[in-house]
């Protein structure tokens, strides 16, 4: 007979008979530590399993699916993930949009007026650069928003309700 056990929520097994009573000697598993074996319906403690007479069978079925994270802790999961998601995304899309762009509208700024220079250059790319961001600034931030409020849900969504988190896994 071979017998499952539900440790710290996770499981273990299969084990034969006598490891598990082995194992029950050495202090590894206790009597209220969960167990499961073909021809029993659910887990059940461990010394309740132990003591009763297993059938015996040849061909031994997967046992039930061990207790999963509470869907609770799933939602709260993809929220900060969510968050966290968001705010990177965020930033990292505002602010290459305000590089790129500023850097574009500076660089072009000094061509136009043939500045002369490095002093000159930067002076002109800085003015430039600072026109733009009043000119597109609202426009970025809100394209960057919306960008984040796409991209992030999904990217939460996907880390929490698959198995990349541990105590999310299918058991």
């Amino acid at each position: 007979m071979q017998i499952y056990v539900l440790k710290n929520n996770v499981q273990v097994g299969p084990f034969p008979l006598e490891d598990v009573r082995a194992r029950l000697q050495q202090g590894e598993f206790t009597n209220a530590d969960l167990a499961w074996h073909d021809g029993i319906a659910d887990w059940a403690p461990l010394g309740q399993v132990l003591g009763g007479a297993p059938p015996a069978v040849s061909d031994w079925p997967a046992p039930p699916a061990a207790p999963q994270a509470p869907i609770v802790a799933r939602i709260v999961t993809a929220v900060v993930l969510f968050v966290i998601f968001f705010v990177v995304i965020y930033f990292v899309v505002a602010m290459l949009c305000f590089m790129v762009g500023g850097g574009i509208a500076g660089a072009r700024a000094a061509a136009d007026t043939n500045a002369q220079g490095f002093n000159q250059g930067y002076s002109v790319g800085q003015q430039a650069g600072m026109q733009f961001r009043h000119d597109w600034g609202r426009i970025i931030v809100f394209g960057s928003a919306l960008f984040s409020l796409v991209t992030a849900p999904l990217a939460a969504g996907l880390t929490a309700f698959s198995n990349l988190l541990p105590w999310c896994r299918k058991r």
